[in-house]
């Protein structure tokens, strides 16, 4: 009978899934009403925001637990992919624009492509984030099979110094679904609204924060438990 863990597991790996059905199946069939969900200042905006603003929080506690530990090299690595997270919520937001009502500069709306305060819709930036994307994606897809790999062989002595860290920055495989969207909207032929992308971002935002929480937990084992291996 499965334990509480592995069905947690599994429902993680299976709620993108669900995610992915229910917007497809609205943008096929329910047009207008999925061109207006994803309206600018809308609420599924304001969730990715939150998403990524509390993923960066867990982010910044762990690289004070790091600190604390005296491991200075992931301590200040995680406190610089903190400040990183920050910037991209504050992008995701326009810098707060539309919510105190500023005005986009003439310079930056001539160069932007939705005339907003933000860096990553400026001309060739916008252009070629994609990149940042297909990177990512080729993170997510090998990374927990390397993992694998060294888990099931034994030959590989340094795993047990290596293991927590490995941990620590490869997502596991219940969380590849959460990057189906940016698969289905960067390896394939076809023109894509500006909707398609929004939720692209909002399951690559989910899985942030899912991935934090669990490097927050796998941390605060590492600590209680020092050399007791973890299993997650």
């Amino acid at each position: 009978m499965p334990n509480k863990k592995s069905i947690g597991k599994m429902i993680i790996f299976l709620v993108p899934l669900a995610i992915l059905y229910y917007f497809l199946k609205l943008r096929y069939y329910e047009y207008g009403s999925y061109e207006k969900l994803w309206l600018e200042d809308g609420i599924w905006e304001y969730i990715q925001f939150g998403f990524i603003i509390i993923a960066s929080l867990i982010w910044f506690l762990i690289s004070i637990k790091f600190l604390k530990t005296r491991n200075f090299l992931f301590g200040f690595l995680f406190l610089l992919i903190w400040l990183i997270f920050l910037f991209i919520g504050w992008e995701e937001i326009s810098w707060w624009q539309r919510i105190f009502n500023i005005t986009t500069p003439d310079s930056l709306i001539e160069i932007n492509k939705q005339t907003e305060i933000n860096i990553h819709n400026i001309g060739s930036i916008n252009e070629n984030i994609y990149i940042v994307y297909r990177m990512i994606l080729i993170y997510t897809s090998i990374g927990w099979l390397i993992l694998l790999g060294v888990k099931s062989n034994s030959k590989i002595k340094l795993w047990d110094k290596i293991r927590f860290y490995l941990d620590m920055i490869i997502t596991p495989w219940y969380l590849i679904f959460y990057f189906v969207a940016l698969y289905i909207n960067f390896w394939t032929f076809g023109n894509y609204a500006p909707q398609d992308y929004e939720w692209a971002e909002l399951l690559l935002y989910m899985w942030i924060l899912i991935f934090m929480v669990r490097n927050y937990y796998i941390l605060q084992l590492f600590i209680w438990e020092k050399e007791s291996k973890i299993t997650i």
